[in-house]
C-alpha cells in the first residue's frame, strides 16, 4: 500500500532556517506527503519566510500559535488536525532539513517491505560533520531501558497515536514536556510498534548551531524522568488477545426494534484503541446473527473477554456471561455499555469489571 507522509515542523525564530526545511521536503522523489508548519509565536518574520518557501504548495500549511505551547505539544496537536489517520508522521523541527531528496522513498519502503513496521527511524549527520547517535536497537532490550538510539530521522505510523497514554506527555506537575521532546512520543511508539526497523542510511542534517543551545546534562535528566514516568504507566504492560460480545435480541423487549441492524460503533471504536496499543480484538456480533458463538478455539485464543450490554436485550447478555461460566473461559471478563452503565448491580457477579461510562480509557 502507497504510504503517505504527514510532515510536522516545529519551531519557533526560525527565519533563517525554516526556507531550507521546506525546500527540502519539496524536493524530495517521493511525493505523497503533506507538511505542516507551527510557528510557536515567533518573534521574527518566521511564518513569512515559511510561506515564501512554500510557494502556494497545497501540500504545505503554516499556522502560528497564540501563546506558547512547546514542541512536543504543537507536535501532538497537529498531528491530531492534519494527518490523515493512515499516514506515517514525520518529525522534522524547523532548524533541519532532509539531506538526502530520496530520504521519504527510501523510508516509504521500508513500510511497504513490512505492513507490520510502525516505526522507522534513521541515521542523522549534524552540521559539523558529526554523524549522530541514532542506531539499531537490541531486540531484547526494552526502549524505557536501551540507550536513546532512535532520534532523527523519527517516524511512526499515526494509529500509534491514539494507542500512547497521553498522561507520558505531561511531566509530574501535568504540565507538557519542555525538553527531551522527542523521548514521550518515540518511546512509546516504540512500546507499541509491532515491529520497528532502523534504516541505516543518513536522511536527515541536524542544525547544531541553531537556536539556544541545549544543555545535555540537564536534558539527560529530563530525559531520564520522562522514562521513569513511562515505567510506571506501562508497568505489567503486555499484550493480549480480546474477544468482543455484542448483545443479540434474545428475549429482548418487545418494544424495541431488533430488525435494523446497525454497525457496533462504540465497540469497534474501542477495539481501534486496543489496536493502536498494541492488542489483537476480534468480535462476535450477535445483534448481527442471534445464534452466532465462537469456536472453542477462539475462546482459547482470547486472555480477556467484552460483553456490550444493552437494557431492553439485557437477557441476551446474561447468556452471554453464563455460557461463558459454563465453558470455563479461563480469562478476564469484562462487561460494559448502557445496561452497566445503569444498573451494574445487575451484571455484579457474572463479569470480573463491570464499567460504567466510556470504557475507552
Amino acid at each position: 500500500m502507497p504510504v503517505h507522509f504527514t510532515v510536522i515542523t516545529t519551531c519557533r525564530n526560525a527565519e533563517g532556517f525554516i526556507g531550507r526545511c521546506i525546500a527540502s521536503v519539496r524536493t524530495q522523489s517521493h511525493r505523497d506527503w503533506n507538511m505542516v508548519v507551527v510557528a510557536d509565536v515567533p518573534e521574527d518574520e518566521t511564518v513569512a519566510a515559511a510561506e515564501r518557501a512554500a510557494g502556494g504548495d497545497p501540500r504545505i500549511a503554516v499556522t502560528a500559535t497564540r501563546q506558547r505551547k512547546g514542541s512536543l505539544r504543537n507536535h501532538v496537536e497537529s498531528a491530531d488536525l492534519y494527518a490523515p489517520h493512515d499516514s506515517v508522521l514525520v518529525f522534522l523541527d524547523g532548524d533541519d532539513r532532509l539531506s538526502d531528496p530520496g530520504a521519504l522513498a527510501a523510508v516509504a519502503a521500508e513500510y511497504e517491505r513490512d505492513p507490520e513496521v510502525d516505526v522507522v527511524w534513521t541515521r542523522h549527520v549534524q552540521t559539523d560533520g558529526y554523524i549522530g547517535c541514532s542506531g539499531p536497537m537490541k531486540p531484547d532490550v526494552s526502549p524505557l531501558d536501551h540507550y536513546w538510539c532512535a532520534s532523527h530521522l523519527r517516524t511512526f505510523r499515526k494509529r500509534l497515536l491514539w494507542g500512547m497514554d497521553r498522561e507520558g506527555f505531561l511531566d509530574e506537575d501535568g504540565n507538557w514536556w519542555t525538553s527531551a521532546t522527542d523521548h514521550p512520543t518515540m518511546l512509546q511508539a516504540l512500546l507499541l510498534a509491532r515491529r520497528s526497523s532502523f534504516l541505516d542510511r543518513v536522511c536527515c542534517e541536524y542544525n547544531v548551531g541553531a537556536g539556544t543551545t541545549n544543555d545535555l546534562r540537564a536534558t539527560g535528566k529530563v530525559a531520564e524522568r520522562i522514562r521513569a514516568k513511562l515505567r510506571r504507566l506501562y508497568s505489567g504492560y503486555k499484550r493480549r488477545n480480546v474477544l468482543f460480545f455484542v448483545n443479540g435480541p434474545r428475549g429482548g423487549d418487545r418494544r424495541f426494534s431488533s430488525l435494523e441492524k446497525r454497525p457496533p460503533m462504540g465497540i469497534l471504536g474501542l477495539m481501534a484503541r486496543l489496536e493502536a496499543r498494541g492488542h489483537q480484538v476480534r468480535l462476535v456480533d450477535r445483534w448481527l446473527n442471534p445464534e452466532w458463538w465462537p469456536e472453542p478455539e477462539t475462546l482459547d485464543w482470547a486472555h480477556a473477554v467484552g460483553v456490550y450490554a444493552s437494557t431492553p436485550n439485557k437477557t441476551d447478555a446474561h447468556y452471554i456471561l453464563g455460557r461463558l461460566k459454563e465453558e470455563r473461559f479461563s480469562g478476564y471478563v469484562m462487561a460494559g455499555g448502557p445496561h452497566a452503565t445503569l444498573h451494574p448491580e445487575d451484571l455484579e457477579g457474572q463479569a470480573d469489571c463491570v464499567c460504567r461510562g466510556e470504557a475507552d480509557d
